[in-house]
């Protein structure tokens, strides 16, 4: 499995149980989903939650200041798109996406536009 299927297992319920230990694609991935989850304007508690199972061994002020801070950042599409080469992986990461921001059961105009927007970043139909 990997990390990417970590992150979705999590936003999807099948794993119940935080991450644990830090991994080298969990600050780009949380980047992307805090973007996701902020999409509409607010993070509801739903979406906090999973935030927080996935940022192992963080306290809840770390882990609410990295949601404020990279929620500020812009996303770095380069970057993005460099870590997530192949067609399999950008698929995972939409996959994710897609889960994140139906976590609160209601997907926003907002929230649908971010993830077109990532669709069409990622050449992902």
């Amino acid at each position: 499995m990997s990390r990417l299927d970590d992150f979705i297992a999590i936003l999807n319920g099948t794993k119940t149980t935080p991450l644990e230990e830090e991994h080298p694609l969990d600050g780009i991935v949380l980047s992307i989903l805090i973007h996701a989850a902020f999409s509409d304007g607010i993070v509801v508690e739903e979406e906090f939650d999973l935030l927080l199972r996935m940022m192992p061994g963080r306290e809840l002020g770390d882990v609410l200041s990295f949601v404020s801070e990279e929620s500020q950042r812009p996303m770095n599409f380069n970057q993005i798109l460099n870590t997530f080469s192949e067609p399999q992986a950008r698929q995972s990461l939409v996959a994710a996406i897609e889960a994140m921001i139906a976590s609160d059961n209601q997907i926003a105009p907002a929230e649908n536009a971010f993830l077109q927007r990532m669709r069409s970043e990622l050449g992902v139909d």
